[in-house]
């Protein structure tokens, strides 16, 4: 069992970026990271990170922040709640995601949210 989490924002972003980028069957296969900033550092206010698109639209932003990711939705209706929200915290539109361990969630739920589209 791993003792340490990983709650940096910035790695949260990354491992987040890198699961996104290696989806290659689902409803998140045609998902793109765009716009990606590799200078982007955590800040208190939040630091816009990158877009992630389907299908050639923006579906949301990633805002990195000391302890947590932002993943700001940019479709027309709030997230879909998540199955476990275990180190997410939704509010609307907004997923706030305090832990690596939580990125599969975090997939999980906007496939389930462009499915629903």
């Amino acid at each position: 069992m791993v003792k340490d989490r990983i709650t940096d924002g910035k790695r949260i972003g990354q491992f987040l970026s890198s699961e996104i980028t290696g989806l290659d069957a689902g409803t998140l296969a045609d998902a793109k990271i765009c716009d990606a900033d590799p200078s982007a550092e955590p800040t208190p206010d939040g630091s816009l990170a990158y877009r992630i698109a389907h299908q050639g639209e923006t579906v949301a932003t990633v805002v990195l922040f000391p302890n947590a990711v932002e993943v700001r939705s940019k479709m027309d209706r709030p997230w879909t709640q998540p199955n476990s929200v275990t180190e997410i915290t939704v509010k609307e539109s907004t997923l706030t995601v305090e832990s690596a361990t939580a990125v599969k969630e975090v997939i999980d739920t906007l496939a389930e949210s462009l499915a629903a589209t």
